[in-house]
Order: C-alpha cells, then sequence, then structure tokens
C-alpha cells in the first residue's frame, strides 16, 4: 500500500495513470482484498486528488474510488452508508475540508484546491444515493456528515474573501459537477431538502447548512429526464419535485434567512435564488416573508434590508449559470415580487438612510437604487420623508450627510428646498455642509421665487458662525455659484431682483469673512480657504447691481484696494506661509484684470513668483500655466520671465514629469511667436533636466506652437550660440548649457559649425 500512496503522489502523469488504471483497479477487485484494505486505499486516493491538476487525472481517481465504493457496496452485507470505509472517507473529506479553510484565509490561490475536493464530495454523494436507501441513509450518521462537508465545501468555494481572479470558472465547474451529480438521483432531491433543514435546526450556524442549498434547487430547475423538452421548463418532474417542497423551503427562508439575528452574506441568500424566480408569488411573500421581515427591521435593519435588496433583484442569473442554457420561466418571476413589493420596500428606506450604523445606510442605498422607482413612486417617498423628518433628532454628522444625498436622489420641489434650508442652519459639521450646499443651490435654480428668503437666512447663519471651518466649507460651496461661467446666481431674467437682493445681503458677510480669513490665513488651512473663498466671490459679484452701502463697505476695504501688495506687510496671496490650492485661481482671478499692473513692483513681482514657486513644489507644474496665461495677455516678456523662473527655481526639487514645459505653451496658454527676442533662453531653460540628444524638451515646445525648431535655429543662430554661451560661464546653468549646445548642433549643424569655426 505504501507503495501505490507513493505512485498516486508522483508528479509523472504518466505514472500515475499507469498506476490508475491498472493497479488501482486490480487492488481493488481482488477479491482477496478486505474491507479494510479498500478503505486504505480510498484514503490514499482522497489524499492525492487535490494535488491533481490535470482532468484526465482526476477522471481517472474519480472512477477508480467510485469502483472501490461500488464494490464495498455490494460485498458488504450493511448499507454503503453504514460502513467502516464510508465513514473514515467522510471524515477524511472533513479534515481536508479543515486544512484548506486555514490556508484560504492566507493564501487565496487555495480556493481551486476546494473545487477539485468538491469534485470527490459529490461522487461520494451520488454513489451512495444510488446504493442505498433512503431509509437508511436518514438512519447514518455518516449521511448528514457529507451534507456538512458539502456545505462546508460550498461555504469556501463562494466566500468572495477567497476569490480567485477567474472566480466564474470555479463557480461554473462546482455548479456543472454538483447539478450533474444531483439530476442523476433526483428521486433524492426532498431527502436532501430535509437533511439540510435539519443541520440547519442544529448547527450552532444555520447559514453554514443553507450553503449546500443551491445546488438541489439548480437540480430541479434543470432537470431533464425525458418529458422535458428543454432544461428548465415546468414538467412533471423537477419543477414538480421543487413545487412540493415550497413550503418547506419558504419556511427555511424564513426561520434562517429572514429571521437571523446577524447579518448574512449575500451568497446565503443566493441559495434560495431560483426557487424565488420560479416558484413564490407575491401573496406567499406578503402572507410568509413580510410580517417576520418587519420583526426583523426592528431589531436588525441592514438583514432585513439585504433581504429585501434580494427579493428586488433583477430576475436574471449569473454569468456561470447562464452557460447552461436559458433558464424557462413562468409567468411568476421575481421580476413580480419587485413590481408587487415595490411600496412595501420604499418604506424602509428613510427609517434606515437616518441610522447610526453605516453598514444599514449603505444597504438602504443599495435598495434605493435596486428598486429603481418611477418619478410618480419617488413623489410618493419625498413625501413620506418630508412629513416624518425631524431634524433635530438626527444627531450624528453622518445621519444628516446621508439625509442630504436621498434628497439629492429625489424630486426637487420648494418643501424639500426647505428642508435643507433647516438643516443648512442646523448644520454644525463642514462634512453635510459640503453635500447639503450645493443641493440646496440646486433647488434654488429650479423655484427661486419661493425660496430666496429662507436661502439668505440660511447662508448668513452660516457667514456668522464661530467656527472657522463652517465658514470656509460655506463660502467654498458658494465660490462656483458666484464665478461659474455663466454665473448660476446672477442670470440675465426678470426674475434678477430677488437674486440682486441676495447677493447685496450676503456680501457684507463675506467681506467680514475675507477680513477674518485673511487675519489668519499663515495659521490654518481654513482660514486661507475662507480668505480665498471669500476674495474670489467679491471680485466675481456684479458691482453694478450694489446698493451703495455694500459699494461703500467694499472700497473702505484694504485687502479689496490693493490685493497685490508688498509693503508695508505682504498681502495673504504673497505670503509664502500661506498655502491653499485656491491661491492660484485668485491670482489668475486678479492678472486677468487691473490687478496685474501691481507687478511693476519688484517686490510685489518677487513675491508672486516666490509663491508660484511653492505651490508648483507641492500642486505640481500644471497650475501655474493659468499665471503664465493671464500673464502673458498683458505682458508677454513677464510671463517669459515667470516661466524661466519657476524652471530655474524648481531644478531639483520638482521632476521632469511634474513640471513638464511644453504644457505652458500648448493649447494656446501663451503665444509662442510673442518671444521672437526671447526664445534664445528658452533652449537653455528647456534642457534644465538631463535628457538624451535626441528628443529634447526645446523640440516640444516649438512643436507645440507648430513652429519648425530646426528653421527657427538656423536662422538665429547667433542669438542662440550667444545665450549658450554666457549660459556656459555661469556654473549653475553649464550643464544646461551643454546639452543646449548638443541639440542646436542636431537641429542646424552647418549654421552652428560655421559659426564655431569663425568664432576659433
Amino acid at each position: 500500500m505504501g507503495r501505490t500512496r507513493a505512485l498516486l503522489q508522483s508528479r509523472s502523469p504518466k505514472v500515475r495513470t499507469q498506476n490508475l488504471t491498472i493497479d488501482v483497479p486490480v487492488m481493488a477487485g481482488d477479491p482477496d482484498v478486505t474491507s479494510e484494505q479498500r478503505t486504505e486505499l480510498v484514503l490514499a486516493l482522497i489524499d492525492a486528488y487535490p494535488l491533481y491538476r490535470d482532468r484526465p487525472s482526476r477522471h481517472l481517481l474519480q472512477g477508480a474510488a467510485d469502483s472501490i465504493l461500488r464494490l464495498e457496496a455490494e460485498k458488504s452485507p450493511r448499507a454503503l452508508v453504514s460502513t467502516e470505509l464510508f465513514k473514515q472517507a467522510v471524515e477524511n473529506l472533513g479534515e481536508k475540508v479543515d486544512e484548506f479553510g486555514e490556508v484560504l484565509s492566507k493564501q487565496r490561490g487555495e480556493q481551486r484546491m476546494c473545487a477539485r475536493l468538491y469534485e470527490l464530495a459529490c461522487m461520494a454523494l451520488r454513489r451512495v444515493m444510488q446504493a442505498d436507501t433512503e431509509a437508511a441513509l436518514r438512519e447514518s450518521e455518516n449521511w448528514t456528515q457529507l451534507i456538512l462537508v458539502h456545505a462546508r465545501l460550498c461555504d469556501l468555494i463562494f466566500d468572495p474573501e477567497h476569490e480567485v481572479r477567474d472566480v466564474w470558472r470555479v463557480h461554473y465547474a462546482c455548479a456543472s459537477i454538483a447539478v450533474n451529480a444531483i439530476s442523476s438521483v433526483y428521486e433524492g432531491i426532498p431527502l436532501l431538502f430535509g437533511t439540510i433543514g435539519e443541520l440547519a435546526a442544529q448547527l450552532p450556524t444555520p447559514k453554514l447548512a443553507l450553503a449546500a442549498l443551491e445546488w438541489p434547487i439548480d437540480a430541479c430547475l434543470y432537470l431533464r429526464v425525458g418529458k422535458e423538452h428543454e432544461r428548465g421548463m415546468p414538467g412533471p418532474i423537477g419543477r414538480k419535485l421543487l413545487h412540493d417542497s415550497k413550503d418547506y423551503l419558504l419556511n427555511l427562508f424564513v426561520a434562517h434567512i429572514v429571521c437571523s439575528q446577524a447579518v448574512l452574506p449575500s451568497r446565503y441568500l443566493r441559495a434560495f435564488r431560483g426557487f424565488f424566480r420560479t416558484e413564490v408569488s407575491v401573496t406567499d411573500v406578503e402572507q410568509s416573508v413580510l410580517p417576520q421581515m418587519d420583526n426583523t427591521f426592528s431589531r436588525s435593519s441592514e438583514q432585513a434590508l439585504r433581504v429585501a435588496i434580494f427579493l428586488a433583484s433583477d430576475a436574471r442569473y449569473p454569468e456561470y449559470m447562464g452557460k447552461r442554457g436559458s433558464l424557462q420561466r413562468d409567468s411568476v418571476v421575481l421580476g413580480d415580487l419587485k413590481r408587487g413589493l415595490t411600496l412595501h420596500f420604499t418604506k424602509m428606506i428613510y427609517p434606515s438612510i437616518i441610522s447610526t450604523d453605516p453598514g444599514t445606510r449603505d444597504a438602504a442605498f443599495s435598495l434605493f437604487k435596486e428598486l429603481g422607482l418611477s418619478e410618480n413612486e419617488k413623489d410618493k417617498l419625498l413625501s413620506s420623508v418630508l412629513r416624518d423628518v425631524h431634524l433635530e433628532d438626527i444627531a450624528q454628522p453622518e445621519q444628516r450627510q446621508s439625509l442630504c444625498e436621498l434628497l439629492e436622489r429625489l424630486p426637487k420641489t420648494v418643501e424639500s428646498m426647505e428642508t435643507l434650508c433647516d438643516l443648512v442652519t442646523l448644520e454644525h459639521q463642514p462634512e453635510p455642509l459640503d453635500i447639503a450646499l450645493p443641493l440646496l443651490l440646486n433647488h434654488v435654480e429650479r423655484h427661486e421665487k419661493e425660496s430666496i428668503a429662507k436661502l439668505e437666512s440660511a447662508l448668513l447663519t452660516k457667514l456668522d458662525s464661530e467656527d472657522p471651518k463652517i465658514r470656509a466649507a460655506t463660502l467654498a460651496k458658494l465660490v462656483f455659484p458666484f464665478c461659474g461661467y455663466p454665473s448660476h446666481l446672477f442670470p440675465r431674467e426678470a426674475s434678477q431682483y430677488k437674486r440682486v437682493h441676495l447677493m447685496n445681503q450676503l456680501l457684507p458677510a463675506v467681506e467680514a469673512c475675507l477680513m477674518l480669513g485673511a487675519s489668519n490665513a499663515y495659521r490654518t488651512s481654513d482660514a486661507a480657504l475662507e480668505a480665498c473663498a471669500a476674495l474670489r466671490i467679491i471680485l466675481h459679484a456684479p458691482k453694478e447691481f450694489c446698493t451703495a452701502k455694500v459699494a461703500r463697505i467694499l472700497c473702505d476695504n484694504p485687502i479689496l484696494q490693493q490685493p497685490l501688495q508688498a509693503k508695508p506687510t505682504p498681502s495673504f496671496l504673497l505670503d509664502t506661509r500661506v498655502y491653499h490650492p485656491m491661491i492660484v485661481d485668485v491670482l489668475f482671478d486678479l492678472l486677468s484684470g487691473e490687478s496685474v499692473h501691481a507687478l511693476q513692483d519688484p517686490e510685489v513681482k518677487d513675491l508672486l513668483f516666490q509663491q508660484m514657486r511653492k505651490q508648483v513644489c507641492i500642486h505640481g507644474g500644471t497650475c501655474a500655466t493659468r499665471i503664465a496665461g493671464a500673464l502673458h495677455l498683458e505682458n508677454p516678456s513677464l510671463a517669459a520671465e515667470f516661466i524661466n523662473y519657476l524652471a530655474w527655481s524648481v531644478k531639483g526639487v520638482v521632476p521632469a514629469s511634474e513640471f513638464r514645459l511644453p504644457l505652458f505653451f500648448a493649447d494656446g496658454v501663451v503665444d509662442f511667436g510673442c518671444y521672437k527676442e526671447w526664445l534664445p533662453k528658452m533652449i537653455v531653460t528647456a534642457h534644465i533636466w538631463a535628457e538624451t540628444p535626441q528628443t529634447s524638451m526645446f523640440e516640444e515646445v516649438c512643436n507645440a506652437e507648430y513652429v519648425d525648431a530646426r528653421q527657427e535655429v538656423s536662422s538665429r543662430v547667433d542669438e542662440y550660440l550667444a545665450e549658450i554661451d554666457a549660459a556656459s560661464r555661469d556654473p549653475i546653468r553649464a550643464e544646461a548649457a551643454a546639452a543646449a549646445y548638443q541639440t542646436a548642433m542636431r537641429l542646424a549643424p552647418e549654421a552652428v559649425l560655421s559659426r564655431t569655426k569663425r568664432r576659433l
């Protein structure tokens, strides 16, 4: 036997094939071989089976094991299920399941090993059901243990934490094996249902037993034994077996799934998928499931929601089952359940949305998505939400945030807008405001006439808050409505006067936020955001509609008078201690207007360049392209100086991938043609980062503006060589100058050589 075990575990397929086709059958069929020896041989086969990767070897081993079991059933005076051979085989399979379960928790790829072991379990199930009577199976503990092994293997195979890359192939293979095995002994399907139900009642975790329920159900649906012309057709055999067990299966579902104290994974609900999609009607669910679901919802909302999602899911099979052919469905499919139970499920959404449990909130949104409510149904849900909502009782910010997300998915009415106004007024956390404010402003767009006054009160409450985070969050969400193109709050329409009134009410509070934020911008990022957002709002507000009082307040503001100043104290925009991404947006707004003349002051210009250098070091080079474009419109030479300064100042700090010089010239950010007098300096600047002579950033810059680099260098070779010579005498720029000379030599070799010889 030791030699046989060694041959079975050989790595050579040839050796394994010879042993399984000749040696093992001869040994098993020998009349002198005892039951103990056959038992030892079966155990050796079970140990070797998971090691076989090739399908032919596994089929041979299955055949050998099946022949041994058949021989044992013929020679044993007892039923096969009661023999010592079968008992030890089942125990060995259980030990293998325990071993693979521990491995799967650490090694994902071992799920295929469980699938291979499942093939042996299905073979044993088919053989014992063919050999023994139902009475013998019911009386044996070994039969229960075999079904438990099936359940544990199904649980391991379908656990998403253990999934392999092409998991659907593993699932499809297991489904095919199980359905084929059970279909061959379809008379025993009621026995399988009963045994699984008994295990579910006995085990401390009944869901484990229910994992094995999927394949008997699918076997009934796909059974074809003669009278069914196609798989899955309603007939006297398969579908009748499922129909006769309808009440029993429905009770199992209610007792162990609906009434579960714990939240069950979706794979355990999936075991009942085919049953519900063919046999269960709306009336059945209303009478048997919904009363218990309501009780479950009161103590475990997430589990009740998962059941509702399962019942409301689309009536289709997964991909791996679709390969078995289309399932012929009756008129009673799960789609009917979805339509008939939508009203009941809708009532579960709002209480779950405002739950303190994040899992319950996520499940509620999943149910909302799965239901696919019509506009009329959404109107009814909105009415119930607005009727039941009590904002003062919603304590956690996550709850209020979920409420806002729900209102975002529902119709936008005046009533919902007023609720949002109340929510914004009561909110004291920035995260829910980030969702509530844009949603509120969107409501205002639709119902402007009824909402301006309440919106004004809500916004002023937030702008007058003592918390800088609240003020910053509010102003950040007001930037786009004020600065959007076209402006959302100030369209040219007949009702503009109300919006103008809103603007005049808000601007004094915004101006106060600007002063508070600017004085503390260097301390916290919230203060910097507050100052930047307030300044952008004021800059974009239409001044022609301001009242005299508001205009006087804005005129007296020192920051608005000189937003870019260097003396006596630098503006917060030029203070290198202040850094926020919105600073770039504010600088772009200022440099696109009259404030660009402030750069005539060398100190202001230097501070601006230093600030942008810090922004580039933090946020990358793309943030500087907008500033370069704004400078180009007013002073191309200044824009060129800005680009040159940034390139040299961030050398060694920002990699070339983060600061791409061609970005400043692409898409019309700056006009390459305006730099004729300055272009020779670009060839040195473009070689700051080490590059190969075959490709240079200087050529990329030329290509961005459709300029022929060869012609450009040839026509102005003296200027280019003079710049390269000057740079070569600077130790800092010497390396870049050498690389630039190589590029110039490659682009215009004759012109460069002639000038070099002349100079020599």
